[in-house]
């Protein structure tokens, strides 16, 4: 079986600050072409709400098991 978490890290800018933070889909997605369309969703929902997404990935937790997230 496979396993990935799709997260993506986002900011906001308020009064010239940045505040960032990152969202991770709630549930393990069993391919990398699941985990790979619900970034692009997650990426299009942060920026419609104004968010600026610096990052994102798809992590494989049963071939990267020694991963530094």
């Amino acid at each position: 079986m496979e396993a990935f978490t799709a997260i993506v890290f986002i900011c906001f800018i308020s009064n010239g600050l940045p505040a960032c933070n990152h969202t991770v889909w709630p549930k393990v997605l069993t391919s990398e072409q699941q985990c790979l369309d619900t970034l692009a969703a997650g990426v299009k929902a942060a920026e419609s709400r104004g968010a600026t997404v610096v990052g994102y990935r798809c992590i494989d937790w049963m071939n990267n098991k020694d991963e530094k997230v």
